[in-house]
């Protein structure tokens, strides 16, 4: 027997696909072990897809499609030093040139970074960016341009702030603010609740970047 997981004991994913003649959704089962998956997922280089979470201890983690089939998911550990203090080690990941950068949550006030170049089969031991960035999820994206964002906090969850880099460089040189000062109240209690915008997301649609976030881990806000 193992140690017991710290986090999400039996950690497993189960996929589910809507039937629009029934307009239900159907189960497909388990297609992935010990990973929370927080990314939508991006196609690599080698036709698999990936996307960032944690594992079943709060580590952070990818999983890796068989191809096309999404109903097979490989969960690939990234290697961290002591000083990361993983605690819900939340992972986004993005293409980076040939090959996948990850940025993860951890400690010390600043993002936590790791690159694979092998279709994220190994990855780099996860290293402090010079990025501030508190213990709170983040999105990695690539924009329409090339360019790639991140969507993340800034010292604290009362500022949530998009940063993006120049058109072929990796490095995020300009950041804007997209909210700023506290949130209205939580209205119920619960684990961790208090004034935040967190946890965001977004998308391009019609060369525009929608992005949402939670406000006090009640409502959503865009």
């Amino acid at each position: 027997m193992g140690k017991p997981a710290k986090r999400f004991p039996g950690l497993k994913g189960e996929a589910f696909v809507l039937n629009e003649e029934t307009d239900r959704w159907e189960s497909k089962g388990i297609v992935m072990q010990n990973c929370w998956p927080y990314d939508e997922p991006v196609r690599m280089p080698d036709g698999n897809l990936i996307t960032g979470g944690q594992d079943q201890d709060g580590l952070p983690v990818v999983a890796i499609s068989h191809g096309n089939d999404l109903l097979h998911w490989d969960t690939v550990q990234i290697p961290y030093p002591p000083e990361l203090s993983p605690s819900f080690a939340e992972t986004t990941v993005g293409l980076d040139g040939k090959n996948v950068r990850a940025v993860i949550r951890g400690g010390g006030g600043t993002a936590w970074i790791s690159v694979s170049q092998d279709n994220g089969r190994s990855w780099s031991q996860a290293r402090p960016a010079n990025l501030p960035m508190p213990r709170a999820k983040a999105y990695l994206g690539t924009l329409s341009t090339g360019q790639q964002y991140l969507v993340s906090n800034l010292k604290n969850r009362d500022t949530l702030v998009i940063s993006v880099s120049q058109l072929g460089e990796s490095a995020f040189s300009r950041m804007w603010t997209i909210r700023h000062g506290k949130s209205v109240p939580p209205r119920f209690s619960g684990f961790a609740k208090s004034k935040q915008w967190s946890y965001p997301y977004a998308h391009e649609h019609d060369g525009k970047l929608y992005v949402v976030y939670s406000i006090g881990k009640e409502d959503c806000g865009s």
